[in-house]
């Protein structure tokens, strides 16, 4: 072989080893590769939680190293609480009453809701839960639990969009008279036409 080829083919792999290991540097050091990693381990994680049936193992999570992407510890009590069906885990979490929320269509349980300290007029969390229970388990008489006033004065009312919600769901017109609001109630009723 002619002493140019020779050096044209180790040029060429010299660059095809030079792009690669600059590919190689630019990827491992990217936010998609740091993700993949971050995602794997977090469900491996959870998975471990759950196995071993130890929401301690959460706390092997590293919420400031991931916290552009998401809250990997909180998530982890989260997946946890719903799979070992066990609210006890939530009090673990930075969040609680957020916590109580997430689980509480999983778990069908009042007590749940009964847990969260409400610490803003403006978000009220147990309205949340008592509503998501109500869904969860179409039983209306959680509606009824429903304080919330904060989107009553926006002219939106949680009880009655909860009830509504039921009466259709469950195909009980008698729900659609416990109604206050006109709209509401009419829109209730027109589903029984």
């Amino acid at each position: 072989m002619e002493k140019w080829m020779k050096i044209l083919l180790i040029s060429l792999a010299v660059l095809i080893v030079i792009g690669g290991v600059i590919w190689a540097v630019y990827y491992f050091n990217s936010d998609a590769y740091k993700i993949k990693n971050a995602e794997s381990f977090w469900n491996k994680t959870v998975s471990d939680a759950i196995k071993q049936k130890d929401s301690s193992i959460c706390e092997k999570m590293d919420d400031e190293k991931l916290r552009n992407y998401f809250s990997p510890r909180f998530a982890c009590y989260i997946n946890v609480a719903r799979s070992l069906k066990d609210s006890s885990i939530c009090e673990q979490s930075n969040e609680p009453n957020t916590c109580y929320v997430e689980i509480v269509s999983e778990l069908k349980d009042k007590s749940i809701c009964e847990k969260i300290i409400n610490l803003d007029i403006k978000l009220d969390i147990k309205s949340e839960c008592y509503d998501r229970l109500a869904r969860a388990t179409l039983d209306e008489s959680f509606c009824n639990l429903i304080t919330s006033n904060y989107l009553k004065m926006e002219g939106f009312d949680l009880v009655d969009n909860c009830l509504l919600d039921i009466a259709i769901k469950k195909k009980d017109k008698s729900i659609c008279e416990k109604i206050n609001d006109t709209f509401f109630k009419k829109t209730c009723l027109s589903n029984f036409n």
